[in-house]
């Protein structure tokens, strides 16, 4: 076995450093002739068994992601004013999901009086009390009489949601399962840190850094001052992903939630 990063970087010592089966088979038997690169040692076998668990979970992930993504669009052509106005705090909680399962479509929320839709909505959210249901029911209503939405492909559209709101549910399930098991093998699974670090990993801390701009003062001014210095944009969040993963491990090393006081102090 050898690592493809190696081999690339073989192949590029070639004038045409093309990419195809056969000139793979000849740069990997030359690798052998020259003994130029030292085989690949595996990871052991439980840490190979948790990247399988992993990289599953990952998809499931992205296929929620996927499904989330498309009940948005189509959103967007029934019922625009229902992402824009943000009648709940998220779109795929409770509350919403239930309105969504009965009908995403203003004309089917206009066939019934606000008082059955609050009752409905109160059965899936009851820390919100009748009052600022009903009063959320209201701004639903009157944002289904307005509405800007496509008539025309309401009623097939209504059915794809539908279908789409159910099928988050096992997603989230499977992932739930799969997320323990990983867990569950993390507990005595022990490996060596890689110098070249984890791509899936990293882009996730990237993208926590995109929103941590919005919505963390702390971090959003450690931005800036990035930007200061001449730093491009994409360096600077790069700086803020880099800054979250030693917040991230001194919370995991030293057992202690997330502080902003400590937070201010390191940036």
């Amino acid at each position: 076995m050898f690592n493809p990063l190696k081999v690339n970087r073989f192949r590029d010592f070639y004038i045409q450093p093309l990419k195809t089966d056969k000139r793979d088979a000849f740069v990997i038997a030359n690798i052998l002739r020259y003994g130029k690169v030292k085989p690949t040692i595996l990871a052991p076998a439980p840490v190979q068994k948790l990247g399988r668990l992993v990289r599953y979970r990952r998809y499931l992930c992205d296929e929620l992601t996927r499904a989330k993504n498309k009940i948005r669009c189509m959103l967007d052509e029934v019922f625009p004013e229902y992402q824009n106005m943000r009648f709940f705090s998220d779109l795929f909680g409770q509350s919403s999901r239930a309105l969504l399962k009965v009908t995403p479509t203003p004309e089917n929320i206009l066939s019934l009086p606000p008082k059955e839709w609050a009752s409905s909505l109160l059965r899936h959210s009851k820390r919100l009390g009748w009052k600022r249901t009903y009063d959320k029911t209201v701004l639903i209503y009157q944002c289904a009489k307005s509405s800007i939405g496509s008539k025309v492909v309401a009623e097939p559209l209504k059915v794809c949601i539908k279908d789409l709101i159910y099928e988050l549910e096992p997603l989230e399930e499977r992932i739930r399962f799969f997320t323990g098991r990983i867990e569950k093998a993390l507990s005595s699974t022990k490996n060596r840190m890689a110098k070249r670090g984890q791509t899936s990993l990293a882009h996730v801390f990237y993208q926590i850094a995109l929103s941590s701009l919005r919505y963390n003062p702390h971090l959003r001014e450690y931005y800036l001052r990035k930007l200061s210095q001449e730093k491009p944009k994409k360096v600077a969040v790069v700086s803020v992903a880099r800054k979250l993963v030693r917040i991230v491990y001194s919370m995991l090393k030293n057992n202690k939630p997330y502080d902003h006081a400590l937070v201010s102090k390191s940036v």
